[in-house]
């Protein structure tokens, strides 16, 4: 006769996924004793309890200069304001969006910026404030943001379409003060 000793016990594994597309996954169990025999399996496809969803968290952005427009005046010190749009996060952790603002002409980059946040839900928007010299820019050149969502070390999530018009602004000449 075999004495058997229940346990109950739960053990938290992270699994990182990439490019899955919100999508169902199934978490199959082996048992081995300490001789590494195989004594217990559990394989249930249909077995919701063993069932996770795999959400692919998405971002968009849009860029503007702070004063909500898409042209932005050659000067030192320009701000610009990335929003970005995020969805399928989990709420109340911790995330972080690194932002570059790329010259379309020559690829070079012009500005980098991270932004911290924490979603009280699982959708939203977050914000990522950049500072920048457009001096050496010619008029009519444009900037775009690539923005990746980052939990961890881990990049979750990007945003890097250099033809996006909502991710791009235009340099105009700078203000003449006549007076």
């Amino acid at each position: 006769m075999n004495n058997y000793t229940i346990l109950k016990w739960k053990k938290q594994r992270n699994f990182h996924f990439k490019d899955e597309n919100n999508s169902w996954i199934v978490v199959y169990e082996k048992l081995f004793n300490s001789d590494g025999d195989l004594i217990a399996v559990h394989e249930d496809i249909s077995d919701w309890a063993q069932t996770v969803e795999v959400l692919s968290p998405n971002i968009s952005t849009t860029l503007l200069n702070v004063d909500g427009t898409k042209e932005l005046c050659q000067e030192e010190n320009a701000k610009l304001e990335d929003f970005v749009s995020y969805n399928n996060l989990k709420a109340n952790k911790t995330y972080f969006l690194d932002g570059k603002i790329i010259c379309k002409n020559d690829g070079s980059v012009v500005a980098t910026s991270t932004s911290m946040f924490v979603p009280s839900g699982n959708y939203g928007q977050a914000k990522v404030d950049f500072i920048l010299d457009t001096t050496k820019y010619k008029t009519d050149t444009e900037l775009v943001a690539i923005e990746s969502l980052r939990f961890d070390e881990y990049i979750i999530g990007e945003h890097s379409d250099l033809t996006d018009k909502e991710q791009t602004v235009r340099l105009k000449a700078a203000k003449i003060d006549t007076n």
